[in-house]
C-alpha cells in the first residue's frame, strides 16, 4: 500500500485513500509504518459500535441501503438524504406490530417537555429500581452471614464410614 501513495500511479492511489486520514494519523506515518493505518480505522470503527455518535448512525443507515438496495456504498452517500432516511424508517416501522408502532407514535409525537419528563420519571424508576435491588442483596448478604455464624457455632456432627457389616461411627464399635 506503501507504494501506492509514492508509486507512479497518483489516481489509484487517490482512490484507495479518497477518505481523510482520521486524526492523528499523518500520510508519512502511512509510509512508515502501513498497519498503524489500519488499526487506527479498526479503532474508530470499534468506538463508533461502543459509543456512536451521528455520523455513525448515518454510516449504519448507509449500509443498510446499500445492502438493502443493492446499491454501491459511494453511490448512497450521493443520495438526497430524505429519501436514505425515509426508506430506513419505513422499513424499520413496516416490521413493527400494532402495538409498538402506537408505542413509538406517541413518542414521535410528545414535545420537548413531554419526553423530559418521561425520561425523568424513567430515570426515577431505574432509581428505585436500583434502590430496591441493592436493598435485596443486602438483606442477602446478612442471612449469608447469620447462615455462616450459625455454621461456626454448631457443633460438629459425627461422620459415618462404610465398613463390611453396615455403618458405623468413626472412633465406635458396632453393637455385637
Amino acid at each position: 500500500m506503501a507504494n501506492l501513495r509514492r508509486g507512479r500511479d497518483e489516481g489509484a492511489a487517490q482512490a484507495l485513500f479518497a477518505p481523510p486520514l482520521p486524526p492523528g494519523v499523518e500520510e508519512r506515518a502511512l509510509c512508515e509504518e502501513p498497519f498503524l493505518f489500519v488499526r487506527s480505522i479498526q479503532q474508530i470503527a470499534l468506538a463508533a459500535i461502543v459509543a456512536p455518535d451521528a455520523e455513525a448512525h448515518y454510516r449504519r443507515i448507509f449500509r443498510w441501503y446499500s445492502k438493502t438496495f443493492a446499491t454501491p456504498l459511494h453511490e448512497v452517500a450521493a443520495l438526497p438524504l430524505y429519501d436514505v432516511l425515509l426508506a430506513y424508517y419505513e422499513d424499520r416501522y413496516e416490521l413493527l406490530d400494532e402495538k409498538e408502532r402506537e408505542a413509538v407514535r406517541v413518542v414521535l409525537a410528545e414535545t420537548q417537555s413531554e419526553r423530559s419528563e418521561r425520561l425523568a420519571a424513567k430515570d426515577k424508576d431505574a432509581q428505585a429500581d436500583d434502590e430496591w435491588v441493592a436493598q435485596i442483596e443486602a438483606e442477602e448478604a446478612e442471612r449469608l452471614a447469620a447462615m455462616e455464624s450459625a455454621a461456626a457455632q454448631a457443633p460438629e456432627l459425627p461422620t459415618f464410614s462404610k465398613t463390611y457389616g453396615g455403618a458405623s461411627l468413626r472412633g465406635l464399635t458396632p453393637d455385637p
